[in-house]
């Protein structure tokens, strides 16, 4: 398996985790399932709009720096 195959498997991850990541903070957050959707759709929101500003003046992925903030936000 070469560097180049794996590159499609990495971004089917970040994607991934880009979807399951932001519910599982809302579900921290709610006890309900509306106040998780609410709570799931603000994470996502908030961590993508912070991280497409923070890619932009750092020069880096946007991709990989939402998921580090989703993944962030999770652990806080």
């Amino acid at each position: 398996l070469s560097l180049h195959d794996a590159l499609p498997i990495l971004g089917t991850l970040i994607v991934s985790s880009m979807l399951v990541v932001p519910v599982a903070c809302g579900m921290q957050m709610a006890k309900s399932y509306k106040g998780t959707l609410v709570c799931a759709i603000a994470v996502a929101v908030c961590t993508t709009v912070i991280g497409l500003f923070l890619s932009y003046y750092a020069g880096l992925k946007p991709g990989g720096m939402i998921v580090l903030l989703e993944v962030a936000w999770f652990v806080i």
